[in-house]
């Protein structure tokens, strides 16, 4: 009896020790000295998952993984007379792994060869400008291009949408005149989108339902603005300070901000489709430095394109739902327009020649895998077999996305990624 008594005890003790985890839907927030979720139905509930270490200033631009199980954050060391980031995994079952040592910057986005995109500049002189990349696997560095800086590059998205030879969208923030939006390529080739002294851009997201880019302006009011291609502005709403922004698959965008006393850290929902803010969650943390916010579980889809011929793509789900669901996969030259479903969520694919081709299995010899079961995890694997003797095709993109379901009922929908067509 007494043994039993012990063991009990001990189980118990366990079970109410275990390292708490975030779940899909939860928001994953950056907020300086630390990062961790919240339930946005939970208002005031933060949870931290992993603090800063010694020596370190802060966490920024929290990402979902490519395994869209743990985080990637920015780990930015303070030190005299500069400062470097390191780009590390936080591991939602506890620790972290240095990614890059010196590898970090603010914000970084996913490639589709396993490469998180980054720009950062030079501290603290502000002499240079970069463009580089980190390989999630291995966590080798690539600087692609270095140049003198005007504004200083904040945040950068990647947009491979047809027609678009430079993929990378650089938001800049300065006193001086210069580029605050431009396009650039990894051979250093550039174009200008928007040039003035204003506004400071501080973050970035890429809007897949139209082509735009949403960026958070610098400053007490914000706003959040939608920027063509072409370098139309428009705001989409006003009155909050902005500092990290992340798009959702049904249509809403997550930003990160204050309350409206100013002294609490809080996140902004609002509305793409209407212009209009639907809530404001506090998370009960005071404010300060913040930058990054991200949907946990929302990278449900990525490709990692490892050799021109050969694309591996991963199905990943962490809905509740989604262990043994049902799932099909489609190709697309293009995002749009893409469809709605019952649910709310977009399949950001336009349903050209090559979506029916992959969707209804018409290639299985290049598109394998496109349609099956998860398994208990949510996850499964399909591959891309890209055939031989292509014409060249300039780093074409073919987006890949899908759906989730059991029955007729859709579970949920992937976002898409890419791979590249050389």
């Amino acid at each position: 009896m007494r043994v039993y008594v012990i063991l009990l005890l001990i189980l118990v003790v366990a079970c109410g020790t275990a390292a708490a985890q975030p779940k899909h839907g939860d928001l994953v927030y950056c907020c300086g000295g630390s990062t961790g979720y919240f339930d946005p139905a939970k208002p005031g509930t933060f949870t931290t998952l992993a603090l800063v270490p010694p020596n370190y200033a802060f966490h920024s631009g929290v990402r979902m993984a490519p395994d869209n199980t743990d985080l990637v954050v920015n780990q930015v060391k303070m030190s005299t007379p500069s400062w470097t980031a390191d780009l590390v995994a936080l591991h939602v079952k506890g620790g972290q792994t240095t990614i890059a040592a010196g590898g970090g910057g603010k914000y970084c986005s996913l490639d589709h060869d396993n490469k998180w995109i980054l720009v950062g500049v030079d501290r603290p002189f502000y002499a240079k400008n970069h463009l580089y990349s980190v390989d999630h696997g291995t966590g080798k560095v690539v600087t692609y291009w270095s140049r003198p800086s005007v504004t200083r590059f904040e945040s950068s998205v990647i947009d491979r949408d047809p027609g678009t030879s430079l993929p990378y969208a650089i938001a800049a923030w300065g006193t001086a005149t210069g580029p605050r939006v431009l396009r650039a390529d990894r051979q250093g080739k550039t174009t200008v989108i928007v040039n003035s002294a204003s506004p400071y851009y501080v973050c970035a997201a890429l809007h897949p339902r139209s082509g735009d880019y949403l960026l958070g302006i610098g400053g007490p009011v914000g706003p959040l603005v939608r920027v063509t291609k072409a370098g139309v502005q428009k705001t989409v709403v006003s009155g909050y300070p902005l500092n990290g922004i992340k798009v959702t698959q049904d249509d809403f965008a997550w930003c990160v901000t204050v309350d409206l006393t100013y002294a609490k850290l809080a996140a902004l929902k609002v509305d793409l489709s209407k212009n209009a803010v639907v809530t404001l969650v506090p998370t009960g943390l005071s404010s300060g430095l913040v930058a990054g916010i991200d949907v946990y579980g929302s990278r449900t889809m990525v490709c990692n394109q490892q050799s021109p011929g050969t694309v591996t793509v991963k199905v990943q789900s962490r809905h509740p739902q989604a262990p043994g669901a049902q799932y099909g996969l489609a190709a697309s030259f293009a995002r749009r327009p893409g469809i709605k479903f019952a649910n709310g969520e977009w399949l950001d694919l336009a349903a050209d020649a090559l979506f029916y081709l992959s969707a209804l299995n018409l290639a299985p010899q290049v598109f394998s895998g496109f349609q099956g079961k998860l398994d208990l995890n949510g996850d499964a694997t399909a591959m891309v077999a890209v055939p031989p003797g292509l014409p060249k095709m300039d780093d074409l993109a073919v987006f890949v996305g899908g759906i989730i379901f059991k029955g007729n009922q859709v579970i949920q929908v992937t976002n898409s990624h890419w791979f590249v067509l050389p």
